[in-house]
């Protein structure tokens, strides 16, 4: 059923993809090759689904046919739009014929490299009707040497315009002709992804296009009557049309959230090495032709697309990374180095704590077998052999149990084991379903009352079941879960402009504050993390998360932000009896045109919170960076020897030509971008305080992109703007089931 709908909602906030079985009653794959193109084969398989219609951006004449239907149905007429000569005949009769579009490419500067028909998705041969086009940006960016011309290659996931039909049953992952799809699945189906679509008829000649409202009932059980000619300004007025003649409208970029499984295929699917990358950007370049541009001529202006410009770049020095020597009869630390942007993990954890009761629960629909069984007894046994070597002392009886895949036996059970005083779950998910994985991703909220849980996909356990890759699974599960559960993983060693003379005494706070850039909408409100470090390391820290009001359209700023500034920084009081004197900020999320809206707002909110708290005391020094990762610019390093071009090194900062004079600007590719093209993340200064030189602030941000304690690799951002991208990806899932422990 489609309604009207507001369009100013037509950029509405991403939603993930939601996962839905892939087989059969009988526990069997559904053959994904019988997917029938055509209405006539859908209706000799199954009643057909219908859908009601209201007109959205233009006025179309409807008008009323009555149809000769089999005796065993009790349809009389059905609603289409003013055609020319349609015959349409339901069942076992002569379905009508109609062109069905092929698939086209989303717009113009896209083109389609891809369909996903070799299973770019999981169990999904295309991907719920998406396909990959392949794009290019260009901005012009002003420099301290005038302007340059930035541009880059892109990827772009878009809805290829099937039918209604084939495109459920991609998306579902089975054959809604023979299976259906099931009353309880349509809310979601429509919540998830139909209704940010535009539809369009396929019968219809006249350009109209629809949103979805709901669905309707099949095709058996309808009985139309003949009620007069459509009344366009009647927008309560309901039409119902098969699901057949509804076809996915053409060019539609896809706007919802991937999963981690769906970005890690899609990123392999589209990887560019560092060579090809710089030839397609010479393609591009050569393919536009811009002086002999006649707009540019016009304004006299000319672009020198001989070569791409030659820029000076420094590579900041590597960090060392401290940990506990694993040698009982060594004290202190351990330095592990750097290399190619990773270190090992040799020895043990800085701070660990014993765990005296602990569980592990193996979730599934169905009765656990002998394997399934074994291999959950296995990881327990596991557990407390591989921590002990990172200095966590697990007790090595753990509490077993197995339980069925639904919403309130979970829940019981994770209150009896509360109740029980156990201080770690592990939960082992088999075929369990993300409502059940994102409802226990919701109890991890019961860590502030002295509860871990982590979740374990049993199929991961079946790849690493061998004694080494085991070990390896195990060791990255609790690197994660050492800092959940209060503990430190790891320090970087101090860089100079946190131990020089003039700073000794100082006491620095780390705050990431990183809103979702979404157009605006009143349907889903923009998401806000607001994030503060728990002490000086900027190793832990503490969240909060902000939902702008739905019935008003966000601002570029954020509301109430002193509230979460003052409550982060009594966190860090009570964690260390001590206010912070200097505030490093780094904010993400801003457009260019924001930046003085941003510091007539924020920062005096962060002040304001500052005055609240300190009172009569000297008020601590503010530093304010914006970090931006959705530019065009990219860098590279050419091998004159091999006549080709590599990424720039780890740690590679470019700070001259191509930012402005007047500030502490600067490129920064922290990170280690081996298959792909690596893309440096623009830092721009918009207030500081502290009296940091530009090598500071530089070494600085450096230092943060080591600290996320989670992995042992430098990550493309600081740590405080990591950290808050996790939070929202997490708060989305939230917002979709709305589980609340």
């Amino acid at each position: 059923m489609f309604e009207n709908t507001d369009s100013s909602d037509d950029n509405d906030d991403s939603l993930s993809k939601q996962v839905l079985p892939t087989t059969d009653d009988n526990n069997d794959p559904i053959d994904m090759n019988k997917i029938p193109t055509t209405g006539e084969e859908y209706l000799r398989q199954q009643e057909a689904a219908s859908a009601t219609l209201s007109s959205v951006r233009q006025p179309i004449d409807w008008r009323s046919i009555r149809l000769d239907s089999p005796a065993e149905t009790s349809a009389t007429s059905v609603l289409v739009p003013d055609l020319d000569e349609v015959t349409v005949l339901l069942h076992d009769e002569q379905y009508s014929q109609y062109a069905i579009a092929p698939a086209t490419p989303p717009p113009s500067y896209y083109k389609v490299i891809d369909i996903f028909s070799q299973g770019i998705f999981s169990n999904c041969p295309k991907c719920g009707g998406r396909g990959i086009g392949s794009g290019f940006y260009q901005a012009i960016v002003f420099g301290e040497h005038g302007p340059t011309l930035n541009m880059n290659s892109i990827y772009r996931c878009f809805h290829q315009n099937h039918n209604l039909i084939e495109f459920l049953s991609c998306y579902l992952n089975y054959d809604i002709r023979k299976y259906g799809i099931p009353p309880k699945d349509h809310p979601l189906l429509i919540q998830n992804i139909l209704k940010f679509l535009w539809f369009v008829i396929s019968l219809s000649n006249k350009i109209c296009q629809y949103r979805l409202k709901s669905f309707g009932c099949p095709a058996s059980e309808h009985k139309y009557t003949i009620n007069g000619i459509y009344n366009p300004n009647d927008e309560n007025q309901s039409h119902f049309l098969p699901i057949e003649l509804v076809n996915v409208d053409k060019g539609q970029t896809n706007l919802q959230s991937l999963t981690t499984a769906q970005h890690a295929k899609i990123e392999k699917k589209t990887v560019v090495s560092p060579e090809e990358r710089y030839k397609m950007i010479r393609h591009i370049d050569n393919e536009r032709e811009f002086n002999q541009d006649l707009y540019l001529k016009e304004f006299g202006i000319t672009v020198n697309a001989d070569e791409m410009i030659m820029l000076p770049a420094r590579i900041l020095p590597r960090q060392k990374i401290k940990y506990k020597s694993s040698h009982d009869d060594l004290d202190g630390n351990v330095i592990e180095r750097v290399q190619i942007g990773k270190w090992c993990l040799n020895n043990r954890f800085d701070k660990t704590y014993e765990i005296r009761t602990w569980a592990v629960v193996f979730v599934s629909p169905h009765e656990p077998n002998d394997h399934q069984i074994g291999l959950t007894r296995k990881i327990a046994q596991k557990i407390p052999e591989a921590m002990l070597k990172y200095g966590i002392r697990f007790n090595p009886s753990s509490i077993e149990k197995f339980i069925a895949a639904e919403e309130e036996k979970i829940l019981v059970h994770t209150i009896e084991l509360r109740k029980r005083k156990c201080e770690i779950i592990f939960y082992i998910l088999h075929q369990a379903g993300y409502c059940i994985y994102y409802m226990i991703k919701c109890f991890e909220y019961w860590k502030k009352l002295g509860i871990v849980i982590r979740c374990i996909d049993f199929k991961h356990l079946e790849s690493n079941n061998t004694s080494s890759k085991m070990n390896q699974y195990v060791r990255n599960l609790f690197g994660i879960f050492n800092t959940t559960a209060d503990g430190v993983n790891q320090f970087v060693s101090s860089i100079q402009s946190l131990t020089s003379p003039l700073v000794q005494r100082d006491i620095f706070m780390f705050f990431g504050i990183v809103c979702t850039n979404i157009t605006c909408s009143r349907k889903r409100p923009p998401i806000v993390t607001i994030i503060g470090s728990k002490d000086s390391t900027g190793t832990k820290y503490a969240d909060r998360v902000q939902f702008s009001p739905q019935e008003k359209i966000p601002l570029e700023f954020i509301n109430d932000l002193h509230i979460y500034v003052r409550e982060l920084l009594c966190e860090f009081s009570n964690y260390n009896s001590y206010l912070p004197n200097k505030l490093i900020l780094y904010r993400a999320g801003v457009d260019d045109g924001s930046f003085e809206k941003i510091l007539d707002n924020e920062l005096p909110a962060i002040r304001r919170a500052c005055q609240e708290l300190y009172g009569h005391n000297p008020l601590p020094k503010i530093c304010f960076i914006v970090v931006k990762n959705d530019h065009n610019t990219c860098f590279f390093t050419f091998d004159e020897q091999y006549n080709q071009a590599n990424n720039v090194q780890p740690g590679t900062v470019i700070d001259t030509d191509i930012v402005l004079r007047n500030g502490f600007d600067f490129y920064l590719n922290s990170h280690t971008t081996i298959p792909g093209t690596s893309q440096p993340t623009f830092y721009q200064v918009l207030y500081d305080d502290i009296g940091f030189t530009s090598d500071d602030i530089q070494q600085l941000t450096y230092y943060l992109c080591h600290t996320d304690v989670r992995c042992t690799n430098v990550i493309h951002v600081p740590a405080p703007i990591h950290c808050p991208g996790q939070t929202i990806r997490f708060v989305n899932d939230r917002l979709r089931f709305p589980y609340d422990a």
